[in-house]
């Protein structure tokens, strides 16, 4: 079968749950919600599938399409084999700040690409970041995500704010909250400090949300920790910044963050896929309105629609990134010859040493073993020419050295 949903569950939430499904026997992800008889509820889920069914971008989570399986609508993605960032902090699997701060630019640089694409995420948290095998970051989870208007407000449906409390920015608490790129951007600094700090979720140590929401309120943030780069500490501080006018955008940081040279080369891979994808004939993928099947049980999706965006997906991302993985190369493969250069030299230089060591010594031996068969108080061997024995008051050294003296033992 070209698509078979196991048991086995990734993840659960209000939502439903994530179960682990096989696409042409390649692990992947389906999201399976309840699917109420609710206008309302089947609107949002119909708008999540039209924002993920837009996304391509090598930082989110691809989406490969949705079926109706046993009366629950299945939202099909990517499988991402590490889990959520929020495990990987609790359970301390970060190995230091190189991948922090690869997972920190991994995670800016998805939410720019996802701003430049009118859609704001309004949920961000290290829950709904991914990790894969490599432990590069995945964003994840739009189910409360809305297209940008100019700023979008709250629906007059809900009469509280949406996201979660401990990532909300403090804008967000008011009566009328309205939601923007730089309430997201609160949220991301909110990701950059557990990434830095090693902890989950900010403001841990209290365990009441009101609580929570009056010390954000009033401008109490988290401590940072004294090992962030300083680069690292202005954005976290920047983002947290309680006028929303205050925060960056994402661009800015990824711009920042990124050597200027090399950011013209990765913008269009890292920042906006379609370019390349029209450059190589390759158009956005799998539409929500694919032919959809079930045989004995189990869910069918149309391969070729599918393969299709699967392949474009990762056509898109090899050759956007191309340029910068070259690149990387060509620095690596130039200090492994500069340093295999320095090594040889330290290799000469060790031999010249050894050399000139074993001649002080053998010369240290000499001189120690003239000095006390001069003084008697050791006898020649037998495989030596015996030194003329010197008068004891005489305080002259034969000269003659003591390698000079060997003659081959002869056993005969």
């Amino acid at each position: 079968m070209e698509f078979v949903l196991t048991k086995h569950r990734l993840g659960a939430g209000c939502f439903g749950e994530v179960r682990l499904a096989l696409w042409r026997k390649l692990p992947c992800a389906a999201k399976l919600t309840h699917l109420t008889t609710s206008d309302y509820d089947e609107e949002k889920l119909q708008q999540e599938i039209s924002i993920l069914s837009k996304l391509k971008h090598p930082h989110v989570v691809l989406f490969l399409g949705d079926v109706m399986y046993n009366g629950k609508l299945a939202i099909v993605m990517e499988y991402v084999a590490k889990g959520s960032l929020q495990n990987t902090i609790r359970n301390r699997l970060l190995s230091g700040w190189l991948e922090k701060e690869r997972i920190m630019q991994d995670i800016t640089m998805g939410v720019a690409y996802i701003h430049s694409q009118k859609i704001l995420h309004c949920d961000l948290k290290s829950g709904n970041v991914l990790l894969d095998h490599s432990m590069r970051a995945k964003i994840c989870d739009f189910g409360l995500s809305t297209v940008q208007t100019a700023t979008a407000s709250l629906s007059s449906r809900s009469s509280c704010a949406k996201g979660t409390t401990r990532w909300m920015a403090p804008e967000l608490f008011s009566i009328l909250p309205k939601y923007s790129t730089k309430s997201d951007m609160y949220a991301l600094g909110c990701i950059m400090w557990e990434v830095a700090a090693d902890s989950t979720p900010p403001f841990a140590e209290q365990l009441d949300v009101g609580t929570v929401i009056r010390c954000v309120e009033r401008g109490d943030r988290e401590e940072i920790p004294e090992n962030t780069p300083q680069e690292y500490r202005h954005w976290i501080e920047q983002c947290w910044s309680h006028d929303p006018v205050s925060r960056p955008e994402a661009i800015d940081i990824v711009r920042d963050s990124i050597d200027l040279e090399t950011f013209d080369q990765i913008d269009a891979a890292e920042l906006d896929l379609d370019a390349i994808m029209s450059t190589n004939g390759l158009k956005a993928g799998v539409e929500s309105t694919t032919d959809r099947s079930t045989v004995e049980g189990e869910v069918v999706i149309d391969g070729i629609v599918t393969q299709f965006d699967f392949e474009a997906h990762i056509a898109a991302t090899d050759s956007g990134l191309a340029s910068q993985t070259d690149q990387y190369q060509n620095r690596a493969a130039e200090e492994i010859r500069s340093l295999r250069g320095e090594v040889g030299r330290l290799r000469e230089r060790l031999k010249e040493s050894s050399s000139e060591l074993c001649d002080v010594l053998a010369e240290r031996d000499t001189l120690l073993v003239e000095r006390e068969m001069a003084q008697g108080d050791i006898e020649a061997h037998p495989f030596m020419t015996t030194y003329p024995q010197p008068r004891r008051s005489s305080s002259v050294i034969p000269s003659r050295t003591f390698s000079d003296s060997l003659v081959p033992f002869s056993r005969a």
